[in-house]
């Protein structure tokens, strides 16, 4: 027999008390060429390039969050511009 729980403190899945969730790593697919390294977003039979036959194998390669890639832009427009020397306080 099952018993479900009484209140909330008992309950199986508590918000205080659980982990915070982590964003998830996103990946997506790339095949290159093992002979010449030409890269494709699909698995080709013959590369197009050097014409070799069945040497694409799938890497992964991981995909920036569009918050991570704002938080660069937003780190990169905050650093200082170069400045003429004669402009440098000492």
């Amino acid at each position: 027999m099952f018993l479900a729980p009484q209140n909330e403190s008992n309950s199986y899945f508590n918000p205080q008390t659980s982990p915070p969730a982590r964003a998830m790593t996103k990946y997506r697919s790339i095949f290159a060429c093992q002979a010449c390294g030409f890269q494709s977003s699909k698995w080709l039979g013959r590369c197009p390039e050097c014409g070799d036959w069945n040497t694409f194998t799938e890497e992964r390669e991981e995909i920036q969050s569009s918050k991570a890639s704002k938080q660069q832009r937003a780190l990169s427009e905050t650093m200082a511009k170069p400045k003429p020397y004669d402009m440098v306080d000492a």
